[in-house]
């Protein structure tokens, strides 16, 4: 279909171009109802018999997230059995409205920003956010992690070197067989901004920090968000006049304030990472209070279809997965619809709905690649450590190895044995990850 889209944020794209880049946004076109546009009626019309995500292709992912998984789950027919049955409630919540100044996503965005900035206010907690801080403090920053995510270096590049050096900063973690690699690079703000808005953000942030911001600050810091994503069209969005009134403000800060009054400070989780490695999942989910979890939404289409609680289901599996805690209710709150709509759930749809998703095999041919190499090859790291215990074991008795603090041989199994092992093998880790070439 080589129509160019007339409206949304793909337009001025061809439709085919969109569905190879986004079909998520064909997918949303094809669950209108009536739409309104000809366009969309001609796009849902060309589209009908077509399958959008080919689940085969998850083989070939290192990683995915769980919104993107979501909508592969959506079109399988054994996730649409298990949840068919589910029933969807709504209650009435109070209803706020939109400036027509600001686009949907961004407008989406700022209402995730300014829920969680009520919740630190209620908590009496300073605002923090890893994305705002990633992709405007650390814009051209490198982080390597470990196989558990956890970050063991951090490292600056030259923002004109992004490809040739996220190439070869995985390549070396590969080699080395030390851990994951990932960047948290988003030179287009630098390229394609205005340095000033970049100081605005940091100032709204800084406010944010210290409780003091207004709806204008909290606008300001949710664009961080489509920086992280590459987004350039945010100039016109920087200090723009208030986007909420005073009202609408309350009425979400009610909605937040009767959610958390049951429930103590350590029951709530603003933002909560639930990523799993094993599984190649990564997620962030928005909010969980006590045994609910919440997704925002601000979109006239979302929440009344029990498939657009898929997404929520994967998160609440993720936590039930990672922390041994049930979240037996899932909520999508749309203050623009002025509802909450609910599902209640228990831990045998989450086995499921999991079995299922383990049977995708993410990124199984990504596994089995690194594999032959590793097999193909000893790592240096293997080789150093192996290297390492020879020389501990040399002049020494069998089952002994030598104490290198003391001279002394002592029982390479015992406590003290053991703890010498794992001491110089972190060691020669800590070198080798000095060694990386970002």
């Amino acid at each position: 279909m080589n129509e160019v889209l007339v409206f949304g944020k793909h337009k001025g794209k061809k439709v085919t171009e969109c569905f190879k880049e986004d079909p998520s946004y064909i997918s949303w076109i094809m669950k209108l109802e009536n739409p309104s546009n000809h366009q969309m009626k001609r796009i849902q019309e060309y589209y009908k018999d077509k399958k959008f995500y080919d689940i085969n292709k998850l083989r070939q992912r290192q990683r995915i997230n769980v919104s993107n998984l979501s909508n592969y789950l959506k079109e399988d027919e054994s996730v649409q059995n298990i949840i068919q049955k589910l029933t969807i409630c709504e209650n009435d919540v109070g209803k706020i409205h939109r400036s027509d100044e600001i686009e949907p996503c961004i407008y989406g965005q700022f209402i995730d920003y300014l829920l969680r900035y009520e919740i630190s206010l209620l908590k009496k907690e300073s605002f923090k956010d890893d994305r705002c801080e990633n992709s405007i403090f650390l814009p051209n920053t490198l982080i390597c992690y470990d196989s558990e995510w956890n970050v063991i270096k951090r490292e600056v590049i030259d923002i004109d070197e992004k490809e040739e050096k996220i190439k070869k900063h995985g390549a070396n973690m590969m080699s080395k067989g030390i851990g994951s690699w990932s960047s948290s690079f988003h030179p287009e703000i630098y390229r394609y901004g205005n340095p000033g808005s970049i100081s605005k953000i940091l100032e709204s942030y800084d406010k944010m920090q210290k409780s003091v911001a207004n709806s204008k600050d909290i606008l300001n810091v949710s664009l961080s968000h489509s920086i992280a994503f590459g987004k350039r069209d945010i100039e016109k969005y920087i200090n723009i006049n208030e986007q909420i009134t005073p009202e609408d403000r309350n009425t979400l800060k009610n909605y937040i304030q009767n959610k958390v009054s049951c429930v103590s400070k350590d029951d709530i989780l603003c933002n909560p990472t639930l990523g799993i490695s094993d599984l190649r999942i990564c997620a962030d989910a928005d909010l969980i209070i006590g045994e609910e979890l919440f997704d925002f939404k601000v979109s006239n289409y979302i929440g009344n279809n029990v498939s657009d609680f898929i997404q929520l289901m994967v998160y609440a599996g993720l936590h039930f997965k990672k922390n041994n805690k049930l979240c037996k209710k899932l909520t999508i709150y749309n203050p623009l619809l002025g509802k909450e709509f609910y599902i209640d759930i228990n831990d045998n749809i989450i086995d499921k709905i999991f079995e299922i998703i383990k049977n995708y095999k993410i990124g199984d041919e990504c596994k089995e690649k690194i594999k032959a190499e590793v097999e193909e090859k000893e790592t240096a790291l293997d080789i150093k450590i192996r290297k390492m215990l020879k020389h501990l074991k040399n002049d020494c008795s069998d089952g002994y190895i030598k104490n290198p603090k003391t001279g002394w041989t002592v029982f390479e199994n015992g406590k003290l044995g053991k703890k010498i092992i794992y001491e110089e093998t972190e060691k020669i880790k800590a070198a080798e990850i000095k060694k990386i070439e970002f």
